[in-house]
């Protein structure tokens, strides 16, 4: 199997899960409960394998790097998001990462989605983050 999940947003792929398809590994390593969004933001684009996009049917080999988004990582679920309401979590979270450290996110918002609350408009995007990301 790969090395254990950790906090980082990138995990490990070593022989024990060589020649799995990337779908399935993520699936055992994360569990069934998120693969409606695992499945998702695979399509999309948001996980990585080796820095590219890949596809679910993508055939993973030992030393590979896969970059897990915040909301798939272990813990994310974790801490609630206090404060926002559910429907502007649920906006916020389909939308792309396009690159994420420790310093910065960003994202691949649609056009007219508001960014920061104001002026009668809630807020979509930076309310989620400010609240989930440490």
């Amino acid at each position: 199997m790969a090395s254990a999940p950790s906090p980082g947003p990138y995990l490990d792929i070593d022989e024990r899960e060589a020649g799995s398809r990337l779908d399935r590994a993520l699936l055992r390593l994360l569990g069934d409960g998120s693969r409606p969004l695992l499945m998702r933001l695979i399509r999309k684009g948001n996980v990585r394998v080796n820095g590219r996009r890949a596809r679910p049917e993508s055939r993973l080999a030992a030393g590979d790097r896969v970059f897990l988004p915040a909301s798939l990582r272990p813990g994310a679920a974790a801490a609630p998001a206090e404060g926002v309401p559910a429907g502007v979590l649920r906006r916020a979270e389909g939308v792309p990462v396009l690159y994420e450290d420790d310093w910065l996110l960003a994202v691949d918002k649609p056009a007219g989605m508001v960014v920061h609350g104001g002026s009668g408009q809630a807020p979509r995007v930076a309310a989620p983050a400010d609240r989930i990301l440490p």
